[in-house]
């Protein structure tokens, strides 16, 4: 049995005794010699180390399951959540949306989860050019927003869920756009190593309509549902 587990199940008057023959012994060696006390002292500290560690370990493979639960429990089930605790937490947290509209949340999921595999590239692959896949992070970002926002029309009228849509579409803005922040840092680091010439393109990060994306003609807004 772990010593974390073990110490947690222990009981106030056990755990008290156990203590009060630890200070007794403390006192004993005490009177006794003091190289005893040194490697008590080690022995205590080892101990209280060896504890800890067995703590965070066993809080974080706690975490690892509840992560793992949430994410099997998010319809349709997607590609790429897993390593992103704050994206599976935020789904998790609105799966009551999906039976209103099932296609819409699900072209939500699959928005998210293309944002996440362009992340993902931009971030371990060192590309030449991440302003390109900037662009279509946040073409993919804002399409999943609006998806998630069209999710109204279907939605029951009350402003209990109206209200949470709303937060929601504000959240997930927040969420992804760290994410957005990331690239964009690759990209200046990029920059400043290798300079800066006419085929690169800019970055623009002042703040836009949230009914805005980028397709092949350049920047496009349209009206929001």
């Amino acid at each position: 049995m772990k010593l974390y587990n073990a110490i947690e199940k222990l009981e106030g008057e056990t755990l008290f005794k156990y203590i009060a023959v630890i200070i007794s012994s403390i006192f004993l060696i005490g009177s006794i010699d003091i190289r005893l006390n040194v490697i008590l002292a080690i022995f205590i500290a080892v101990t209280i180390i060896l504890y800890l560690e067995d703590k965070r370990v066993t809080k974080s493979e706690t975490l690892k399951t509840q992560h793992e639960l949430k994410l099997n429990t998010i319809k349709p089930i997607p590609k790429n959540f897993e390593p992103y605790y704050d994206i599976v937490d935020f789904f998790f947290s609105i799966q009551d949306f999906y039976p209103f509209n099932p296609p819409v949340y699900e072209e939500v999921i699959d928005n998210v989860d293309n944002f996440l595999k362009v992340y993902e590239y931009v971030k371990k692959s060192g590309v030449e050019t991440p302003e390109k896949y900037y662009d279509i992070a946040e073409n993919k970002k804002q399409n999943a927003i609006n998806a998630l926002h069209s999710m109204i029309f279907k939605l029951e009228v009350n402003k209990i869920v109206t209200n949470k849509l709303d937060r929601s579409c504000k959240q997930l803005d927040e969420i992804l756009r760290r994410y957005l922040d990331e690239m964009y840092d690759i990209y200046k680091k990029d920059i400043y190593k290798k300079g800066y010439d006419s085929t690169r393109g800019l970055i623009n990060t002042g703040p836009r309509p949230v009914n805005h994306y980028t397709n092949i003609v350049g920047d496009v807004t349209y009206d929001i549902y």
